[in-house]
Parts: C-alpha cells; sequence; structure tokens
C-alpha cells in the first residue's frame, strides 16, 4: 500500500467519525443559564478542528512524494483492530446494561499493554500491564467520574 492511500483513507475515516460525533453532540442540551457556551459547545468545536485538520493534511500529503509503506508486523495491527473491535461491542452489550465500562477498560488496556511489551519476563510484563492499568482506569474514574459527573454505563 502506498503512503498517499494510506494517509488518505485514515483521513476519510477520522473526518468520518468527526462528523458523525458532530451530529450527536447536536442531541446535547443547549445552555439553559444564558451563557454563550453550552455543553454542545466544545465537542462540535473538536468535530470541526478535526474536519479543518484533515483537509489542511490532505492537501499537503497531495504536494508529498509517495512512497512504499510496509507494515513490520501486520499480526499486532489486526489483533489490536480485532480486540478493539470486540471490547467496543462487549461495552455496547453488556457495559450499558451492568455498567463494566472500567472492568471492561482495565481488561482492555492490561492486554494491550501485555501484548506490546518488549520485555522478556513475562512476570514482569504482567505486573507493568497490571500497574499501568490500574493507574490508568483510576484516572479515567476521577477525572470523568469524580470531576466532571460524566457516569459511563
Amino acid at each position: 500500500m502506498s503512503y498517499k492511500r494510506a494517509t488518505y483513507i485514515s483521513l476519510v475515516v477520522c473526518s468520518a467519525i468527526a462528523v458523525m460525533f458532530y451530529i450527536k453532540s447536536l442531541e446535547l442540551p443547549s445552555t439553559s443559564t444564558g451563557a454563550t457556551f453550552g455543553p454542545s459547545a466544545f465537542p462540535q468545536l473538536l468535530s470541526a478542528l478535526i474536519v479543518i485538520f484533515s483537509i489542511i493534511s490532505f492537501v499537503l500529503t497531495k504536494r508529498e512524494e509517495d512512497e512504499k509503506l510496509t507494515f513490520e508486523n501486520m499480526k499486532y495491527v489486526i489483533f489490536t483492530i480485532i480486540l478493539t473491535v470486540g471490547f467496543t461491542l462487549l461495552w455496547q452489550l453488556f457495559g450499558t446494561i451492568y455498567g463494566m465500562f472500567y472492568l471492561l477498560l482495565f481488561l482492555f488496556l492490561t492486554t494491550l499493554l501485555f501484548i506490546y511489551n518488549q520485555a522478556k519476563n513475562s512476570s514482569q510484563k504482567v505486573f507493568i500491564a497490571i500497574g499501568v492499568s490500574v493507574v490508568l482506569t483510576s484516572s479515567v474514574y476521577i477525572v470523568f467520574e469524580r470531576l466532571l459527573k460524566i457516569v459511563f454505563n
């Protein structure tokens, strides 16, 4: 696959996700206090910036020299895509019903960190993966549930 083709595909995917994100943000409530910005302003701004920067990147990529793109570890790329889709489906099916977002996030992070860790000692890989996953999952919980009062069902 060529570098330009891969870049164009990723830019189209990012732009499509940004457009869907923008459309979903239209469902957010408008401001009730008379303030200039409501809850929908930040997601809409981010969506617009993603599309704008994708267009800029599209133009800049068109000017660049094309080269052959090789994937050294294609099995890791495919594994990561399948794992991400699998955990997303699990969260959509069961996480919203039973509130298992943080458990699924912890398992997802632990699996990815274990697979991509280059350490030779497997027990060291397990401890690092679990430790970093606990810290990241706890950080997400503290920031979103405690500080911002956003509950992930």
